[in-house]
């Protein structure tokens, strides 16, 4: 991945919101390339959560147009036009579609181009995202502490010496 400001003679167009801190300007490749659609994912792993529990939020923006997946479902999209990377806009799901115990997958296909004439440049391609996941541990079982206290109170005996 490539920061957008850095590529040759690139300079952040006009619109978009300013990078900062959490997030920047990325693409993929070409910016100037039509007509592709490029992919972004994060992969997390909410093994030792309950994935009932599990929230994402963030913000996201794109130039031009995307879609944002979470386990191969749809939960948000971004149209095609200056408000697309104008702004960055909230990326929400609240159990639904449902969150996996083990490994999730949020994808950002993102596609450079314009909706009606798709050969003509609308300019550079971009995308950026800044995302949280949070969930619930999940607690050990109260046989868990009692086996591990067990065994912590074998080897301190066993340790011991006579006298």
């Amino acid at each position: 991945m490539t920061d957008v400001e850095s590529l040759p003679g690139t300079p952040l167009p006009g619109a978009w919101v300013d990078n900062d801190a959490t997030s920047q300007w990325v693409w993929d490749g070409d910016a100037d390339l039509v007509e592709t659609t490029y992919t972004f994912s994060w992969e997390f792993d909410l093994t030792g959560f309950d994935a009932t529990s599990a929230v994402l939020d963030g913000l996201w923006a794109t130039d031009n147009y995307g879609t944002a997946s979470l386990n191969g479902n749809v939960i948000a999209s971004l149209p095609f036009g200056t408000g697309s990377f104008s702004d960055l806009h909230v990326v929400a799901a609240d159990g639904v579609p449902p969150f996996m115990a083990g490994l999730n997958e949020l994808v950002f296909e993102i596609t450079n181009g314009w909706v009606n004439e798709p050969n003509r440049n609308p300019g550079p391609g971009g995308f950026r995202a800044s995302v949280t996941v949070s969930a619930t541990p999940v607690p050990l079982p109260a046989a868990g502490f009692l086996l591990i206290a067990g065994l912590a109170g074998l080897g301190f005996f066993g340790r011991r010496k006579p006298l």
